[in-house]
């Protein structure tokens, strides 16, 4: 998005100043002491972004494409304005990630409908429970008679839930080193030791398409034939 942005003197992308600008615009749309008000009374709020509030809510730098991606997608800004106002559930988009996480007693959701190709090749990682592959409607957040959605399945909160963050391991992981670069001589690429792929954490029926996916390939570049993860629930259940 950089690239394709230009500001008018003195805002620039380097220092801040154009996060800053665009949350200030905020103001100009209502005033955030009368907003604090209605919440205080208001049982259920919900508030929403296009951008990510908080670092939680993006995976580490050795999963992103470009590593530099965190970079681009959200401003503390915004982080400081949703904690004031304290809502009960934010809805956020921007990357592409299904997230269902509660930080700092705030519930956070993103649902991203995805790009086809993210749709057909990494649905688990994309995918808030059903959504957007398995079942393409609106995902339900709250409702007047039935409250707050239970909670859904999404494979980057699990993940997260089981081994939390480690940003000081900078490795790329070897899938993103060889869509997104060439390895040389300095290069470090690995996965951390004893975790489970991120893919495995998410929804099942999209964990049994991937993992086919996965069986296709192997056999493909073997020869030999392999089962499908589908057609083996199948058979134990005749």
């Amino acid at each position: 998005d950089y690239w394709l942005t230009k500001w008018p003197s003195p805002l620039q992308v380097s220092d801040g100043s154009v996060a800053r600008a665009i949350d200030d615009i905020n103001n100009e749309l209502f005033d955030m002491s009368e907003l604090m008000q209605r919440r205080s009374v208001c049982d259920a709020v919900i508030s929403f972004s296009h951008f990510v509030p908080r670092i939680e809510l993006i995976p580490e730098k050795r999963y992103l494409m470009p590593s530099c991606l965190s970079k681009a997608v959200g401003s503390n800004y915004l982080m400081e304005r949703i904690e004031r106002l304290r809502p009960d559930m934010h809805v956020f988009g921007h990357t592409h990630f299904g997230y269902d996480m509660e930080v700092d007693g705030i519930r956070y959701i993103q649902a991203p409908l995805a790009t086809p190709n993210e749709r057909a090749g990494g649905g688990s990682i994309v995918a808030l429970g059903d959504f957007p592959v398995i079942e393409a409607k609106p995902c339900f957040v709250w409702g007047t008679a039935t409250g707050w959605a239970p909670k859904y399945r999404s494979s980057w909160s699990c993940y997260y839930a089981r081994y939390g963050r480690s940003p000081h391991i900078t490795d790329t992981i070897p899938s993103v080193l060889c869509a997104m670069y060439k390895a040389t001589p300095s290069c470090r690429a690995g996965w951390i030791a004893g975790r489970m792929p991120i893919w495995l954490f998410g929804p099942l029926q999209h964990r049994l398409f991937e993992a086919d996916m996965v069986l296709q390939e192997v056999s493909s570049v073997t020869g030999l034939k392999a089962r499908s993860a589908a057609s083996a629930d199948s058979q134990k259940s005749k």
